[in-house]
C-alpha cells in the first residue's frame, strides 16, 4: 500500500515533467531554432504531442490501477473494472477516427503547415468558410 502511493507521487511528478518540458521548454524552442520553418515545426509539434498525448493515457492508466491496488480489496474491484471501461472507450474512440478519419482540423492550421501567414483569429472565428 505505501509503494503504491509512492509510485502513484512519482507517476504525478513525472507526468507533470513531460507536460511542463514540452509545453514550456520545447515547443517556444523549436521555433527559434534557425534554419527551422514554421510548417516543419507544425509537422514536429503534431508529432510531439501525439506522443505525449499516448505517454498521457499510459500514466492515467497506471495511476488509476495504482489507486486501486492502494484502496484495499472493497474498492480495487470497482477500480480496475473502472480502468477496463476507460481502455475500452478509449480504443472505440481510436477506431471511430481510424474508420472515419480525424477530426476537422481549423481553417488556419493547413495554412500555416504551407507555409502562409493565416489571417488573425479575430477575423475568422464567426466566419464560415
Amino acid at each position: 500500500m505505501i509503494l503504491a502511493r509512492i509510485l502513484q507521487l512519482a507517476i504525478s511528478f513525472l507526468w507533470l515533467g513531460l507536460v511542463a518540458a514540452i509545453s514550456f521548454i520545447e515547443t517556444p524552442l523549436k521555433f527559434r531554432a534557425p534554419g527551422m520553418t514554421v510548417p516543419l515545426a507544425v509537422g514536429i509539434g503534431r508529432l510531439v504531442f501525439r506522443a505525449l498525448n499516448w505517454a498521457e493515457l499510459v500514466l492515467a492508466r497506471a495511476l488509476a490501477v495504482l489507486a486501486a491496488v492502494a484502496a484495499g480489496p472493497p474498492w480495487a474491484t470497482a477500480w480496475l473494472a473502472g480502468v477496463v471501461l476507460l481502455t475500452l472507450v478509449q480504443a472505440l474512440g481510436s477506431a471511430r477516427a481510424w474508420i472515419a478519419g480525424p477530426p476537422a482540423r481549423p481553417r488556419r492550421t493547413p495554412i500555416r503547415q504551407v507555409g502562409g501567414a493565416p489571417p488573425p483569429i479575430w477575423c475568422t472565428s464567426g466566419s464560415k468558410a
